[in-house]
């Protein structure tokens, strides 16, 4: 089976973000008085000390992926990977401190897909609701609406 030049890029992102990931774990013990998680709350479902940071992984995965496609596709897809900048660094910071508001959060979540948007040119326009698909024909409301449901995807 001959694996095709895509399939090898997301092979890259996807191996790289793995190592990473099981990097992180390996040195909880040096980052994780800082990285990791409380074992008490509702939505904990794992077993011990568990680094939080999991979100650099896969950006390291992602932008290192990307740089291995065809140049043209290569700068749109940083161009969309650079729009998750906002939700990457205050998720981050939300991970290190611990201190950021889910206000915060969800503020940044929804600026990552306002700039998906405008760096994509893809906004919602059907999403099978008869009466809201004519509202998401305006403009506007298709990219609020689109930037919102975005940024509410990763919150809890």
């Amino acid at each position: 089976m001959i694996v095709s030049s895509t399939s090898f890029v997301f092979l890259i992102g996807f191996s790289l973000t793995l190592l990473v990931c099981t990097i992180l774990v390996l040195t909880k013990g040096v980052h994780g008085r800082f990285s990791n998680d409380q074992q008490s709350g509702i939505q904990k479902f794992h077993i011990g000390n568990t680094p939080r940071i999991g979100g650099v992984a896969i950006a390291i995965g992602f932008f290192v992926g990307a740089i291995f496609l065809p140049q043209g596709f290569s700068r749109s897809v940083i161009l969309i990977g650079l729009a998750g900048f906002p939700a990457l660094f205050v998720g981050l910071t939300e991970d290190l401190t611990k201190q950021i508001s889910v206000r915060v959060r969800l503020f940044a979540t929804i600026l990552s897909g306002l700039l998906f948007v405008f760096a994509s040119g893809y906004a919602l326009q059907d999403i099978g609701i008869p009466a809201l698909n004519l509202l998401l024909d305006y403009q506007v409301v298709s990219l609020l609406f689109t930037a919102f449901a975005i940024g509410g995807v990763p919150m809890p």
